[in-house]
């Protein structure tokens, strides 16, 4: 009896002593199965770019630099006026230098979606607000580049501009 229970003792240990290994094998193939679904995720998910052209753009980023600082010295800038009435964008140039203005663009940028941006032509000489129906623009947060010439020289501003649901 003494011999049988030793060697029931002996087979369990040997039991006991196999397993580890495949416990080590299962670590590892979860390990490589977890990273493989992490790298397909990564292929898949969709991103873009503010620009396709971002290089270029950082290159020539001085002379935004430079518009942005000669708007910022204006002190009064253009606003962006979301109307719920009139369910439309104005940007309204300051009567101070609105016969200066020699054109410009007012560019809606939507961070989410950069198929959703668009771009309205402001003429020379702006006499009331570049309007845009609100319809054109989706529900959420846009950020308003406004680029404009007068006397020569490029400003720039930007702000935020939240359209809401069902506004």
């Amino acid at each position: 009896m003494n011999q049988i229970s030793t060697n029931r003792t002996a087979q369990n240990a040997s039991n006991r002593k196999s397993r580890w290994g495949y416990g080590i094998a299962a670590l590892y193939g979860g390990f490589v199965v977890f990273m493989i679904s992490i790298v397909v995720y990564a292929t898949t998910v969709k991103f873009d770019l503010v620009a396709d052209d971002y290089y270029a753009q950082e290159i020539d980023y001085q002379v935004t630099i430079d518009a942005k600082t000669r708007a910022a010295e204006l002190g009064v800038q253009p606003a962006v006026m979301y109307q719920t009435d009139a369910a439309e964008v104005s940007v309204v140039f300051p009567q101070e230098y609105v016969a200066d203005v020699s054109g410009g663009i007012v560019t809606f940028l939507r961070q989410s979606n950069s198929s959703s941006d668009t771009s309205v032509i402001i003429g020379p000489h702006p006499q009331a607000a570049a309007n845009l129906p609100a319809a054109a623009l989706y529900p959420g947060m846009w950020r308003v580049v406004i680029s404009w010439k007068m006397n020569h020289k490029l400003y720039i501003t930007e702000s935020p501009l939240f359209i809401g649901v069902g506004e």
